[in-house]
């Protein structure tokens, strides 16, 4: 069994749910530039809070993103309780302005607009290749005994040869023919797929295709 194939197969179905009923942007997690050791994705992040917050200037949002990114005080729930009430009544920043303090709330959600905001979903990242990686062999064997588990109840999985039928079908079918339709070709071949192949097996014979 390759490491975590099975784990992202599960993702992938639930990642289709996401993508489908409620209308997240979908990515690939490894193709996601981003730092690992960071709940943030920084730069969408950042353009979010300038776009809901067009009313602040530039150093209360930057405030506002020092507290966010070092929230280091009290208990796991205690932190979840202060975010929880950030994400709903919003994030109180100070900054100056003509040689005076201020204060404001920063909002981390539009309610009155919700098209203003951003949803975005992607699978982990390859966690048991990255531990192994880290030399953490400990925790790479607790991701595989876990994706050993549920492989169990998973549909049976398509064999490269399969997928790469189904994405030249697709292709066909969407007029794909370059690197720049990868999304257009991902996006299909991950609906058609869901739960029956690996998202990494997918994008490598999806970028084979189009190379």
């Amino acid at each position: 069994m390759e490491e975590n194939f099975v784990e992202n197969n599960y993702e992938n179905a639930v990642l289709t749910i996401f993508e489908n009923n409620l209308g997240y942007l979908r990515l690939y997690g490894p193709d996601v530039e981003r730092d690992f050791h960071s709940p943030f994705l920084d730069s969408s992040l950042q353009n979010a809070l300038r776009r809901i917050n067009h009313d602040l200037p530039d150093a209360a949002i930057q405030d506002g993103l020092s507290r966010l990114r070092n929230l280091e005080s009290g208990s796991l729930v205690q932190k979840n309780m202060l975010f929880m009430d950030w994400l709903q009544n919003g994030l109180p920043v100070k900054y100056y302005s003509n040689g005076q303090e201020r204060s404001a709330l920063m909002r981390l959600m539009d309610y009155s607009n919700i098209e203003n905001n951003e949803f975005i979903a992607a699978n982990q990242w390859e966690s048991a290749a990255i531990f192994t990686e880290q030399n953490r062999a400990d925790l790479a064997e607790n991701e595989l005994a876990e994706a050993g588990f549920i492989e169990a109840y998973l549909p049976k999985q398509l064999s490269p040869e399969e997928i790469e039928a189904e994405v030249r079908k697709i292709m066909e079918q969407t007029g794909a023919s370059s690197m720049k339709d990868m999304g257009k070709v991902m996006g299909a071949a991950s609906k058609a797929l869901a739960g029956k192949a690996d998202g990494k097996v997918i994008s490598d014979i999806v970028k084979k295709l189009l190379a």
